[in-house]
């Protein structure tokens, strides 16, 4: 057991995980009222759409999780 990898898995996930429901509870209704014309009628655009966001925070969840099975499988001898 890597505890190095383990901990940096944890840490990964975690932080891809705040992004994901940043990028849920936050950016979207923002993104969706500045679509809309609520917030800024006829100013400036209203940037990223928030599902890129989403998408990456997705993909480095898959990252973090091969991180943290590395670490929890390292050391141990796989029988043949």
């Amino acid at each position: 057991m890597n505890k190095v990898s383990i901990i940096a898995g944890i840490a990964i996930v975690a932080v891809a995980k705040a992004t994901i429901l940043k990028s849920i509870l936050v950016d979207q209704p923002a993104y969706e009222r500045c679509l809309s014309g609520l917030m800024n009628p006829g100013s400036a655009p209203c940037g990223t759409d928030p599902i890129v966001y989403f998408m990456v925070g997705w993909i480095i969840t898959a990252a973090g999780a091969i991180v943290l099975i590395y670490g929890l499988r390292a050391g141990k001898k796989i029988p043949r």
